[in-house]
C-alpha cells in the first residue's frame, strides 16, 4: 500500500513517520546490511526535517555510514552529511514511496583534497579507551552525562562512539556460561589475549613471566545468602605494572549452598588452558616468554578445597608440618614448635592420610606444581584478621575460664585516647585510620589492623600494657616489619625467632585456647620470605580489593548477576593503566609526590614530612624549591633496645634540633611516620615507601 506524502500527514504522524524511519535506520545499521539515511524530500519544511533525521543517524554510526558516488564534498565538512539542494534530483538506490535512501561517507573516506581526515582515527582510539577506563574506573557515572559528554566530544571528533551502551560493548567478548553445582560458570575467553596486550604495552622484556592465582569468594549482596561469587584471578607479577586478569567467574545462585564447587569441575577449562600456556609460553611480537606459576596465593579454606585436604580447624589441619592437635577452649590447639615438616614429594604420596579428604586427588596437581611449597600462607588473613585480631580481643575480653589478662576500663579508655591521637597523624599513604579507636574493633578491616601491627601498637600499647605484654607483642610486630621488607634475607633467622618467641610465651599470657591454628602458623612464615621474598608479594591484598571494586562494585542491581559482572569484567581485562610519572610537584609549591607518596611542607609533627635520608638522618621538610628541599635534621635515639635495638628496624625515637639542611629527592631513602608521645616524637619507616 502507498504511503501517503509527507506534506498531507498530520503533526502527530509526521512524528510517526520520523520514528518509523529512524527505527529502520537503525535496524538496516546494526545488520551492517545497508549503510544508509533516509532524507525526506516533499517540500522545504520535509527536508529540514529529513536532514535533522539525516544527521542524528550519521551522528550515532559515525565511521560505518558510506558516501553516494557522484555527489560533491566540496561544501559539506569531511565527515559530516553533505546538503542537498530540492532542485538537485539524485539517482538513489531505494525508493519509500516519497521517502529516498541516500549513502553517507564514512570518517576513512570523508576526506579533503590533501587526503586528510578531519579527525585523526588514532586519536580517535585513544580518546575511545580512554573514556571507555574511566567508565570502568567510575561505575557509578550515569550514562545520560556520558552520552552528553560523547555528543561533544564528536563536534571534534566526528568518528567518536555517541552511546555509552555502545562504548562498553565494543570491549566485551562472548562468555560461556554453564551449569555448574548450585549455580553457573561463566569462562571468559579473551584472558590469555588480554595477558599478551598488557606484556605489549607494559615492553615487558623478561624472558620469564611469573603469575600468582587468586580463587576466593565473595557475596554479592549483603541480605541475599545464596548469591556468592568466585571468580578466578591471575596477578601478572611485574614490579612496575601489576595487573590482575580475571579467567572466570562461578555464581552461587540457587538454594543455600554458597560453597565453592568441587575443585575438579570448576577448574577444569582453566587448568586445561593454563597447561598449555605453561608449556607452550607467549610470543610478543618477536619475544619468546615462558610463563611460570609462582603461587596460588588464598586464604586457609580456599586453600583445603583446592588441595583437597582438611580444614584448617582439624586435628591435622596444620599445611606445613605434621602434628595431631588437641581441644582445649572451644578450639583446636597446635602447640608443637617442632613437628615434622611436610614437603611436596609427602603431599604427593600421601603420607599423613589424616591430612587428606578422600577421593580424587586435585586437578590443580596436573599444572605439576608443589602442592606444599607453592601455597604461601596469606599474612593478610593470618596475621592481620588472624593473629592481631585475635590478641586485640583478648586483650578486651578476657575467654572464660582462660587467663585474665583483658585491659580494665580505665586502661582501654587510654588506648581509645592514645589511637585517637595516633589517628590524626596517620599519613595519606594509608586509606583507614583506625576509625572508631578500640571500642569500633570489631569493624576494623584488615588494612586497620595492619596499621596497628606494623606502626600503631608500637606507639599505643607503650605505657599501657604490662611489660610484659608490650614486649611480646613487639616480638611479633618487629618479625613481622622484618618479613615484609625487601632484602631482608639476613634477617629472616631473626624473624624465625622472634615468632618462636612470641609463641612460646602465648600460653601463658592468653591461655592455651590462643595457641589456634593463625598463632601457631606464624612460625612457618620465615620459611615464605625464603622462597618468595617479602610476603607483600604472595599476599592476598590486591586481589580483595579486585573483588570489592571489580566484582562487588560494579554492580548495577539484581538483574542478571553473572551477566553483569562478565561484562564487566572482559573491559576490565582489556585495560591498561601506565605507571604514573615518578616525581610532580604541587600547584603551590608546598606539596611534592614522588615515587607515589606524597611530601608535603610543614612543622615537626604534621603529616607527610617526615623522611629518611640515605646518610641515615630523619628529618622534616619545611620548604618545597622546584630541585630542592630545605630540611630541619631530627636527633634521634633508639626507642627500645629488647628485643632488638629499635633503630635496626627504622625505629627512631626523635627531638628537634637547629641543624637544616638543602637536600635532592635523589638523597631521600623513605619516608617515615612522625608521632607525638610524652615529650618527644617516634618516627617509624614506613615499610612501603622507596
Amino acid at each position: 500500500m502507498e504511503q501517503k506524502p509527507y506534506s498531507e500527514l498530520s503533526t502527530r504522524q509526521k512524528r510517526r513517520r520520523i520514528v518509523e524511519v529512524d527505527d529502520k535506520i537503525n535496524k538496516e545499521l546494526t545488520t551492517e546490511s545497508v549503510t544508509s539515511c533516509i532524507i525526506l524530500s516533499d517540500d522545504e519544511e520535509s527536508l529540514d526535517k529529513s536532514r535533522n533525521v539525516a544527521s542524528l543517524q550519521n551522528d550515532s554510526v559515525g565511521r560505518t555510514a558510506e558516501t553516494a558516488p557522484g555527489t560533491s564534498s566540496s561544501n559539506a565538512g569531511p565527515g559530516s552529511i553533505e546538503s542537498i539542494e530540492p532542485d538537485e534530483p539524485l539517482l538513489l538506490e531505494t525508493s519509500i514511496g516519497n521517502n529516498l535512501l541516500q549513502e553517507v561517507p564514512t570518517l576513512e573516506e570523508a576526506v579533503d583534497e590533501n587526503g586528510a581526515t578531519r579527525a585523526n582515527l588514532s586519536d580517535v582510539t585513544k580518546i575511545e579507551t580512554a573514556i571507555r577506563n574511566f567508565s570502568i574506573d567510575c561505575p557509578n557515572f550515569p550514562n545520560q552525562q556520558m552520552n552528553c559528554l560523547l555528543h561533544h566530544l564528536h563536534s571534534f571528533f566526528p568518528g567518536i562512539i555517541l552511546t555509552a551502551k555502545t562504548l562498553k560493548k565494543e570491549g566485551q567478548v562472548d562468555v560461556a556460561i554453564k551449569k555448574l553445582h548450585h549455580g553457573r560458570y561463566a569462562h571468559l575467553n579473551n584472558w590469555q589475549e588480554s595477558i599478551s596486550n598488557h606484556l605489549k604495552l607494559a615492553k615487558f622484556q623478561d624472558p620469564k613471566l611469573f603469575l600468582n592465582i587468586n580463587i576466593d569468594g565473595i557475596p554479592l549482596y549483603h541480605d541475599a545468602r545464596n548469591f556468592h561469587a568466585y571468580p578466578i584471578l591471575l596477578e601478572l607479577c611485574i614490579p612496575e605494572e601489576p595487573k590482575i586478569i580475571c579467567v572466570g567467574v562461578y555464581l552461587s545462585e540457587f538454594g543455600d549452598s554458597n560453597k565453592m564447587p568441587d575443585v575438579n569441575d570448576y577448574l577444569e577449562d582453566f587448568v586445561q588452558e593454563m597447561s598449555l600456556m605453561l608449556g607452550k609460553g607467549l610470543t610478543i611480537d618477536t619475544t619468546h616468554i615462558k610463563v611460570c606459576i609462582k603461587a596460588f596465593v588464598c586464604d586457609a579454606p580456599a586453600r583445603s578445597v583446592l588441595k583437597k585436604i582438611v580444614n584448617h580447624n582439624s586435628y591435622a589441619g596444620c599445611e606445613r608440618c605434621v602434628q595431631k592437635g588437641t581441644y582445649a577452649g572451644g578450639h583446636v590447639v597446635l602447640d608443637k614448635m617442632n613437628a615434622p615438616l611436610r614437603s611436596d614429594r609427602d603431599f604427593m604420596a600421601q603420607t599423613d592420610p589424616a591430612h587428606h579428604k578422600e577421593g580424587p586427588e586435585s586437578i590443580i596437581q596436573r599444572l605439576g606444581i608443589g602442592m606444599v611449597s607453592n601455597f604461601p600462607l596469606d599474612y593478610m588473613h593470618l596475621t592481620c584478621l588472624g593473629v592481631m585480631k585475635r590478641m586485640l580481643c583478648r586483650l578486651k575480653h578476657s575467654k572464660k575460664g582462660e587467663v585474665k589478662c583483658n585491659l580494665d576500663n580505665t586502661k582501654q579508655k587510654l588506648l581509645d585516647d592514645e589511637i585517637d591521637a595516633f589517628s590524626s597523624h596517620v599519613p595519606s599513604d594509608f586509606n583507614r585510620k583506625l576509625a572508631g579507636g578500640f571500642g569500633s574493633l570489631a569493624y576494623w578491616k584488615a588494612t586497620e589492623l595492619r596499621l596497628f601491627m606494623l606502626y600503631a601498637g608500637i606507639v599505643v600499647f607503650s605505657g599501657i600494657l604490662p611489660e610484659s605484654y608490650y614486649l611480646h607483642f613487639l616480638n611479633f610486630s618487629l618479625a613481622m616489619r622484618i618479613l615484609l621488607s625487601r632484602n631482608q634475607m639476613s634477617n629472616v633467622e631473626n624473624a624465625r625467632t622472634l615468632l618462636k618467641n612470641f609463641v612460646s610465651s602465648s600460653k601463658e599470657l592468653y591461655g592455651l585456647s590462643f595457641l589456634s591454628y593463625n598463632v601457631h602458623s606464624l612460625i612457618h612464615l620465615p620459611d615464605d620470605y625464603v622462597k618468595y621474598g617479602s610476603l607483600d608479594t604472595v599476599s592476598c591484598f590486591p586481589f580483595e580489593n579486585y573483588l570489592g571494586v571489580a566484582v562487588k562494585g560494579r554492580l548495577s542491581g539484581r538483574n542478571k548477576p553473572l551477566e553483569q559482572i562478565c561484562r564487566h569484567l572482559s573491559l576490565e581485562n582489556k585495560k591498561f593503566s601506565s605507571v604514573k610519572s615518578a616525581v610532580k610537584m604541587g600547584k603551590t609549591n608546598k606539596c611534592i609526590w614522588a615515587s607515589g607518596s606524597l611530601l608535603k611542607s610543614g612543622l615537626i609533627g604534621d603529616r607527610d614530612n617526615c623522611i629518611m635520608l640515605k646518610s641515615g638522618e630523619i628529618a622534616v621538610i619545611t620548604a618545597i624549591d622546584k630541585n630542592s628541599l630545605t630540611v630541619d635534621i631530627l636527633q634521634k635515639q633508639s626507642l627500645f633496645l629488647n628485643p632488638v635495638d629499635s633503630q635496626l628496624l627504622g625505629i627512631h625515637k626523635v627531638h628537634s634540633s637547629n641543624k637544616q639542611a638543602v637536600v635532592t629527592l635523589e638523597q631521600i631513602h623513605s619516608k617515615m611516620m612522625l608521632v607525638p608521645k610524652n615529650d618527644g616524637y617516634i618516627a617509624i619507616k614506613l615499610l612501603h615507601s622507596k
